[in-house]
């Protein structure tokens, strides 16, 4: 319990899933456990002291794999198409992106406006009929493009986050779409 007082471990959606924190107190448990169960020998109690410990390891597993999927890291994007991204423009992205921050998502029709290409990764500022600001767009060295030129049109998806020069997550910041190597992300010419 003394780590629930640190800000960012109790913080939502993570409020248990930091298992980590809490492991020290694991092996106690487990002495505490064993003990119980070898004096009571009661045999319905062993059994659920065990299956109570084999729940929380599974439940504790499942949390750590959810935030691993919140943050792009996990095995799959979070379910609302048949490929896991939200179909959404750039006006809706960039009108509230705290909605959307750390989400899989996909943006049709969407105009290069700006190619550049930083350590091996390629940037592209991309626009859209519904807004007038651009999003920039990061492709991880190793991604399977298509041949690209301005004013191509695209279709990208991945995983939309702050950009680098946006740690404070302003909602008139830098926001970006990230384009993962080896995963379902990528960038589909028109």
């Amino acid at each position: 319990m003394f780590y629930m007082g640190i800000g960012w471990v109790g913080d939502d959606p993570f409020l248990i899933a930091h298992l980590r924190y809490f492991l020290p107190a694991l092996p106690g448990v487990c002495i505490c456990a064993g003990y119980a169960i070898s004096v009571l020998r009661n045999r319905s109690f062993a059994v659920c002291v065990v299956g109570m410990l084999i729940f929380a390891g599974v439940a504790g597993a499942e949390m750590q794999f959810k935030e691993l999927e919140m943050m792009g890291k996990g095995p799959t994007g979070p379910p609302m198409h048949q490929n896991g991204y939200h179909l959404l423009t750039i006006s809706q992205l960039l009108s509230n992106p705290l909605n959307f921050r750390e989400s899989f998502v996909r943006v049709e029709s969407a105009k290069i406006i700006l190619m550049d290409g930083v350590d091996g990764n390629v940037i592209l500022n991309i626009v859209d009929n519904t807004s007038q600001r651009n999003l920039t767009v990061v492709i991880e060295l190793g991604v399977n493009l298509p041949p690209l030129s301005l004013n191509d049109l695209i279709n990208i998806q991945g995983l939309f986050r702050q950009g680098i020069t946006n740690p404070e997550e302003d909602v008139n910041g830098e926001w970006e779409i990230f384009i993962k190597a080896g995963t379902d992300d990528r960038v589909e010419k028109v």
